[in-house]
């Protein structure tokens, strides 16, 4: 295997340029796209070893690779259905360490604060 060392990468127009620790700072570490309702389904990821199903809307996000340290971004997205949104999809993450990260989805319109299982649940971590 080969490897190429650059400074700078730079589109085939000339303009464009981008230095090579920028695109590695602001490329996503870890993301998922996974279902919670009824099953827990990973339909597609990068750097997830798994989803763990803690309860009724809690999962555990945990990486292949562990982070440098706990301060990454983390940017998440819900929807209770498979093709619509609700009034009140909310996915709140915490509780980070350098190898996952838990998170909760709510979304029901008669009890916002309740907890439940969500058919898309995505994630994205930014950070070192």
């Amino acid at each position: 295997m080969s490897t190429l060392k650059v400074d700078q990468i730079q589109d085939s127009s000339g303009g464009n340029t981008s230095a090579a620790s920028a695109i590695r700072q602001g490329r996503a570490k870890v993301w998922v796209h996974f279902r919670q309702h009824t099953e827990m389904l990973i339909r597609d990821s990068f750097n997830v070893s798994s989803v763990t199903d803690v309860t009724s809307g809690e999962a555990i996000v945990n990486f292949s690779n562990a982070m440098a340290n706990a301060n990454y971004c983390c940017v998440t997205s819900t929807c209770q259905g498979t093709d619509s949104v609700a009034n009140f999809d909310v996915v709140n993450p915490h509780s980070f360490t350098t190898t996952s990260v838990d998170v909760e989805t709510f979304g029901s319109p008669t009890s916002p604060s309740t907890e439940t299982d969500h058919h898309i649940v995505c994630v994205a971590i930014f950070g070192d």
